[in-house]
């Protein structure tokens, strides 16, 4: 997301009071291959291009955006095309070109994918070429392995427990902040676990009288956060916190 400058002229001024202004740009999305158009929008002076299927959102692109809004005024249009064909001519184009076909390998698992990733790189996104088609992972369905007994006990030395790792963090906040993540807190016991063994604060919690199957009720100890972003992976959403709150990180 990129912040318009401080421009103090009257009509630019009211432009960054105007509401939002999707815009359809239709060129493929870097990252996905997607062929849709996406949507731009203009809100509060910012400029948003995002990918309807896989989310991007432009980032660094803070003298494009004061560029396109510019020229926009000057001759009096509420376009902002210029803006999404500037970012691709930049280097921030030619870099996700670059990149946009790294992540995919890595479905055929590491040993196959990693070395056709190391390729794509040394050749800067040139071979193998096109554009690679990708599966979504938070479509994917979830299930309860059996490798949690194999997970070694923390022995407070090498080993620490989650809730130790979150008092190390420094974690600053308030008991009574208000929640910053947004999850469903009624779903699938199946996604709970996952939720429960990915996160590693223990924000996420299943009653102990919870059925084994079917949707529980999971606790959310939001205060816990350390704001590693892992539940956006599978169904949920950080939003940003209370101001000062969250993990305060020290050398020691």
């Amino acid at each position: 997301m990129s912040t318009l400058p401080n421009v103090r002229t009257g009509r630019a001024e009211a432009l960054v009071r105007a509401p939002a202004r999707p815009t359809e740009v239709t060129n493929k999305c870097a990252l996905c291959a997607n062929g849709r158009a996406r949507t731009l929008f203009q809100v509060d002076g910012t400029l948003i291009v995002q990918c309807g299927d896989c989310g991007l959102v432009r980032q660094d692109t803070r003298p494009l955006a004061a560029e396109a809004i510019y020229d926009a005024l000057k001759h009096g249009s509420s376009s902002f095309e210029a803006y999404e064909q500037a970012v691709e001519e930049s280097f921030i184009g030619k870099e996700l070109w670059e990149q946009r076909n790294t992540r995919q390998p890595f479905q055929k698992g590491l040993i196959r994918g990693g070395p056709l990733v190391n390729l794509m790189i040394a050749t800067k996104g040139r071979f193998p070429g096109g554009r690679w088609e990708w599966h979504r992972n938070d479509a994917k369905e979830m299930f309860v392995g059996d490798t949690a007994g194999r997970y070694p006990k923390p022995d407070g030395k090498y080993i620490f427990d989650k809730l130790s790792s979150v008092y190390i963090s420094g974690n600053a906040t308030r008991d009574d902040a208000p929640n910053h993540i947004r999850v469903q807190e009624n779903v699938p016991r199946t996604l709970a676990e996952t939720w429960r063994w990915m996160c590693p604060a223990g924000v996420y919690e299943i009653p102990d009288d919870a059925p084994e199957e079917g949707n529980v009720d999971v606790i959310v100890n939001y205060t816990n956060c350390v704001q590693c972003g892992a539940i956006t992976a599978k169904g949920g959403r950080l939003t940003t916190p209370e101001g000062g709150d969250g993990p305060l990180y020290q050398i020691t």
